[in-house]
């Protein structure tokens, strides 16, 4: 069965999957830009306490707590068993950064985005957090998503994330795929019967599965649903 959405109507969509995954599992668990220097080189002259960072947490692989997961797989090492699939998935969570802390930054401050150290060069406050003058000239951009957290907007909308390790899972054919991000054909997304998934999985050749679209929800440590959404 297809699912009828045009492409103004994908686009929101996942800027909305994005904006809530990422803030609902801050709230849950709450347990590349110009002037960057390599992380291992920075740290041993800039004290940890003096980097803002993204908010940490503490995600167990193999004890999830009930919530959405953004995922990453190999579709070539996808298993096939008896009423269903086993998939390695690799675990992230969106970085999201504490607004309390960005506002107390200044230029000559420091920090962390997608593991890098960036030092702050200039710096605007005013709605977004803008870093070393914006995307458009080389430095970073940060934007509120609500629950008084902010993410890095990259081209294209994407946000930084951290990896968390990976996991054997089994998805039971009980689930349909939901792929709204192939696009190969039109921009109307595709369910494929749980029945169906290995073979789709491992068939199709349009696009990545990672953790910029690809999703999975937890419920008492099972996969109750497994979608990927459109990515430009």
């Amino acid at each position: 069965m297809e699912i009828d959405v045009t492409r103004k109507g994908v686009i929101i969509g996942v800027v909305l999957i994005v904006v809530v995954t990422g803030v609902f599992t801050f709230l849950h668990f709450r347990k590349p830009v110009s002037a960057v220097e390599d992380l291992s080189v920075q740290e041993q002259s800039v004290s940890r306490d003096s980097v803002v960072r993204p908010v940490p947490l503490r995600i167990d692989v193999n004890n999830f707590d009930d919530g959405i997961y953004p995922v990453s797989f190999d579709r070539n090492e996808v298993e096939k068993e008896e009423d269903g699939c086993v998939i390695t998935f690799e675990i992230f969570n969106m970085d999201l950064y504490d607004a309390a802390e960005l506002h107390s930054m200044e230029v000559g401050g420091y920090i962390e985005i997608g593991g890098e150290i960036v030092k702050i060069e200039s710096l605007s406050k005013d709605g977004n957090v803008i870093i070393n003058g914006g995307l458009d000239n080389g430095g970073a951009e940060l934007i509120p998503v609500g629950g008084g957290v902010y993410r890095y907007q990259g081209w294209d909308d994407i946000a930084t994330y951290t990896s968390f390790g990976k996991v054997r899972l089994f998805v039971p054919d009980t689930i349909d795929f939901i792929d709204r991000g192939n696009v190969e054909k039109s921009m109307k997304g595709v369910t494929v019967p749980g029945k169906k998934t290995f073979d789709y999985l491992r068939k199709t050749k349009f696009g990545s599965f990672n953790q910029y679209s690809t999703r999975i929800r937890i419920d008492n440590g099972a996969v109750v649903e497994f979608y990927r959404e459109y990515r430009p």
